[in-house]
């Protein structure tokens, strides 16, 4: 709240058409390799899963690339000598 990344908005004053998804706070501790704390890690996960499609959400996207792009890149690599990193 203090970084106003989100905001709290109380249940009376959303639309009682609006369908609440559920969420789950998710706490991590990073550690050192020495064992000593570095750092603290909070995530906020909204369950999509909880929402019906064609209601709530029309499409849906994900950005994967195909194998048969990764081998061709690579082909096309070996065959020309280029440098990769």
């Amino acid at each position: 709240m203090l970084q106003n990344t989100w905001k709290r908005i109380p249940r009376s004053k959303i639309n009682p058409d609006y369908k609440i998804i559920k969420g789950t706070w998710v706490f991590k501790l990073k550690i050192l390799a020495d064992v000593t704390p570095s750092k603290y890690r909070a995530r906020f996960y909204a369950r999509g899963d909880m929402q019906t499609e064609e209601v709530e959400y029309f499409e849906t996207y994900s950005s994967v690339v195909q194998w048969s792009t990764i081998r061709t890149l690579f082909t096309l690599i070996l065959a020309n000598g280029w440098a990769t990193k």
